[in-house]
C-alpha cells in the first residue's frame, strides 16, 4: 500500500519506440523500484510499452484499439486508465467514433462487473479493481522519474492488469 500514495509531477517527451513484451511484476520492480514479492504464477501477464510524443502515441493507441476490437477478445475485459479525466486524456486525439465508444466509469458503473464494453477510468478511481487488459495512458516513462517523483500512479495503474498491460509513456 505504501507505493500507492503521492502525485506524479514531471512529464518528458521521448522518441517513439516499442519495447519487447515483459512480465508485469518484473517491469514494476525494475521501473518503479518497488518490492512486489514473489510471483504466484511462473509466467505472469505481459507488458508492452510505447514511448513517444502525443501524436505518435495517439496513432499507436488507435491501431491497438482497432486490433483489440477486431479480435475475439471480450471488449468488457479492456479498461483504459489515465492520470487525467477522459476529455483531457490521450483518447481526445482519436477519432470521435473510437472516443465515444469508450464508456467512462463513474461511481455507479464501477460497481457493475463485468463492465459494458471498453471502459475508461482515472487511475485514482480504479484502486482495488482490476481487469484482464489494462491500457495505461498519460504518464511519464518511469525511467525518467527522479527519486523525488512519486511512482504511486504508475504502481496503481500497472498493478490492475490480470492478463496484459499496455503502457503509453509520454
Amino acid at each position: 500500500m505504501n507505493n500507492q500514495s503521492g502525485v506524479l509531477s514531471i512529464v518528458e517527451s521521448h522518441a517513439l519506440r516499442s519495447l519487447k513484451a515483459k512480465n508485469i511484476l518484473a517491469s514494476m520492480q525494475k521501473l518503479l523500484g518497488c518490492d512486489m514479492g514473489k510471483p504466484m504464477l511462473i509466467d505472469g501477464p505481459d507488458v508492452t510499452e510505447y514511448i513517444g510524443n502525443r501524436v505518435e502515441l495517439a496513432e499507436e493507441l488507435s491501431k491497438l484499439l482497432k486490433e483489440l476490437q477486431a479480435s475475439e477478445i471480450d471488449q468488457r475485459s479492456i479498461t483504459i486508465l489515465s492520470s487525467v479525466r477522459k476529455r483531457r486524456s490521450l483518447l481526445c486525439e482519436l477519432e470521435a467514433s473510437i472516443f465515444d465508444s469508450i464508456v467512462e466509469l463513474d461511481d455507479y458503473k464501477v460497481r457493475k462487473y463485468p463492465f459494458d464494453g471498453v471502459t475508461f477510468a482515472e487511475i485514482k478511481h480504479f484502486k482495488r479493481l482490476e481487469n484482464d487488459i489494462i491500457i495505461l495512458l498519460d504518464l511519464a516513462n518511469p525511467e525518467t522519474l527522479s527519486e523525488q517523483d512519486s511512482r504511486a500512479l504508475h504502481y496503481v495503474g500497472m498493478s490492475r492488469a490480470k492478463a496484459k498491460l499496455y503502457c503509453f509513456w509520454c
